[in-house]
């Protein structure tokens, strides 16, 4: 068994087709149909079923998939080790899901000390280093991720509302607004439901966006009203005319976190941790 032939398996039990796991290997598929067959003699198993949908693992096809993927993601790792020996300043693969606005500050300054160090950022932890994600609740960070800000959820409203004065608002009164929605936007979607759960409205939504520069022009002009991470929104370079206004009655909080992934952590990964977590640290200061 080589490694080649495991990276082959992969990419066959990842596409479930034969010939779009060629075409992503750039080889042809009866080689990539060789490659499988021998694998199947080596282990004395049938890796897969073939039906109508494509190619299905079969319980032995799992298994073998399963340590595939370990086997794989250490020969990667073994190699990016040996790579940064001999000074290879590397790449940084962050899965950034959360928090980009600030996040970018800390890329800035991290690029700007370590110019040779290269970053891929994704919405997709698969293949990444770093995860940067947040919850509703600190409960809810895994086991091995480290805690960076918890940030009270406002509503933005533009400095001609009514309540602009106040700094307060209660889930009824929000009923009658006009709402701007972020769409694509799962942990938006889920502050606003659970915020309008117990009710039997929901208010209406005026404008939908998958800007957050559009969202901010918009509350700014007075068109509708959205929420927003408190630190977040005041640390960015977003309209002046917007008031923050406290939920008093259905208070909401999220906790950002960075997660390491995988088995390989390069120096630059640790000193570009540790400066996430002193950017944030002196934001909460």
């Amino acid at each position: 068994m080589e490694l080649y032939q495991l990276r082959q398996f992969q990419a066959a039990a990842r596409h479930k087709n034969m010939t779009r796991a060629a075409g992503e290997l750039c080889i042809a598929q009866p080689a990539l149909s060789k490659t499988i067959h021998k694998l199947e003699e080596e282990f004395g198993a049938q890796l897969f079923i073939r039906n109508k949908k494509g190619l299905e693992c079969t319980r032995q096809g799992e298994i073998l998939l399963e340590y595939a993927d370990r086997i794989l993601a250490l020969s990667e790792d073994a190699a990016r080790a040996v790579s940064e020996s001999l000074g290879d300043a590397g790449e940084i693969r962050l899965c950034l899901r959360s928090s980009a606005v600030l996040v970018s500050n800390v890329l800035k300054d991290f690029i700007h000390e370590h110019p040779h160090v290269s970053f891929s950022i994704s919405s997709e932890p698969k293949g990444c280093d770093l995860l940067i994600d947040s919850v509703s609740s600190a409960y809810d960070i895994p086991d091995n991720a480290h805690l960076l800000m918890t940030e009270e959820i406002c509503l933005a409203v533009s400095s001609s509302h009514p309540l602009a004065h106040t700094g307060h608002i209660s889930v009824e009164q929000m009923m009658d607004e006009k709402f701007i929605d972020l769409a694509d936007t799962p942990s938006y979607a889920g502050v606003f439901n659970s915020i309008f759960s117990k009710c039997k409205k929901t208010p209406q939504i005026a404008y939908s966006c998958n800007d957050y520069i559009l969202q901010g022009k918009l509350i700014s002009l007075g068109l509708g009203v959205s929420f927003v991470a408190s630190v977040t929104w005041t640390s960015s370079s977003l309209p002046e005319n917007i008031s923050l206004l406290h939920i008093d009655d259905c208070p909401h909080f999220r906790s950002i976190y960075y997660q390491p992934l995988g088995s390989f952590c390069s120096e630059n990964q640790r000193i570009f941790e540790h400066q996430l977590e002193e950017y944030f640290k002196n934001l909460n200061n």
